[in-house]
């Protein structure tokens, strides 16, 4: 959240310096609430979060009675903007570590329903993944089980060979069980499990605790 937050506010300066009709009409909170009513009104696109920012950008366009040249060279200026600021991502202390002891053992892909691309990030991971997948490829978000099923038929590794790992127990722990793989869930600041949602296989609060865990089964 704090680098979407960071592109966002990256998003305005460049509204400010090249397009001050939108900074002086609207602050970086009415912008981002513009986008989510927008998201309400297109429920089919909810998987791809690249298309509805496209579509706001290009709602903001019409607003501001550009032509259609002037229309696409602003939404792909400005979505250009925000995806090298997206792509700007600060790792938790355990994550780099982690992931080169898990690339030794294991394959490693990464999975998503945001729009961050892990071979475009500045932190290196993408030396330790086959692929990464995203809802938007998909077509469908999860807890969704699609985005799984392509994973399997992708690496052509069993759904009970796969193992999870994620943060959120709806869309991570829930998603994998909907595909049968065991799931993990990552709980850093100690939140309550949702009792709405049948638990994950196992619990882990830093990815220290990883490597041990999947060398137990």
């Amino acid at each position: 959240m704090v680098t979407i937050l960071q592109a966002e506010h990256e998003m305005h300066q460049w509204y400010e310096k090249h397009h001050s009709q939108i900074s002086d009409r609207y602050t970086i909170q009415d912008l981002m609430h513009k986008r989510i009513e927008l998201a309400k009104q297109h429920t089919h696109l909810n998987h791809d979060i690249s298309a509805i920012r496209h579509l706001a950008l290009s709602q903001l366009a019409q607003e501001l009675r550009y032509n259609k040249t002037q229309e696409k060279q602003f939404v792909e200026q400005a979505f250009d903007i925000y995806y090298v600021a997206r792509n700007k991502v600060k790792l938790y202390s355990d994550v780099i570590e982690t992931i080169k002891k898990l690339h030794q053992r294991y394959r490693l892909v990464a999975i998503t329903n945001g729009n961050a691309d892990i071979f475009r990030t500045n932190t290196g991971l993408s030396d330790y993944f086959e692929f990464s997948w995203s809802a938007a490829q998909a077509g469908v978000q999860k807890p969704d089980p699609t985005i799984f099923f392509d994973v399997i038929e992708k690496t052509g590794i069993a759904s009970e060979q796969i193992v999870h790992i994620g943060d959120d127990p709806e869309s991570d722990i829930l998603g994998a069980q909907n595909a049968n793989i065991r799931s993990v869930w990552l709980n850093r600041d100690d939140k309550a499990w949702p009792e709405s949602i049948p638990r994950a296989w196992k619990e882990i609060h830093s990815l220290y605790e990883l490597p041990a865990l999947l060398e137990s089964i």
